[in-house]
């Protein structure tokens, strides 16, 4: 009887410093790899940064496809380098025309 009433009391003076040490242990692991702690939120910036950079690549073609369509507008349209752009683009001349092919570099 003396050995249960020993274990009782030594049981007493550890149970709490166990459960809390389990806690602390508990919340520390899910600080770090739990769904919103610091691995998640690692991936989270790598991610943001990701989409930085392909909206800066997305703004650059943009503003390219807008200077070559701001050149279609009525007020900016050329119209001799637009029959020249279409004759390229389609293969087309007239029968009195001349072409003179001069390779690209």
């Amino acid at each position: 009887m003396t050995l249960l009433r020993e274990f009782r009391l030594r049981a007493r003076h550890v149970v709490a410093p166990v459960f809390y040490v389990s806690m602390i242990l508990y919340f520390a692991v899910h600080l770090v790899s739990g769904e919103r702690g610091i691995r998640a939120w690692a991936d989270l910036r790598e991610h943001a940064a990701e989409a930085d950079r392909r909206l800066e690549s997305l703004s650059a073609r943009q503003a390219t496809l807008e200077e070559k369509v701001s050149s279609l507008r009525p007020d900016g349209l050329d119209l001799d380098v637009l029959d020249e752009r279409a004759r390229v683009m389609l293969n087309l001349a007239a029968r009195d025309e001349l072409i003179l092919q001069i390779p690209s570099r």
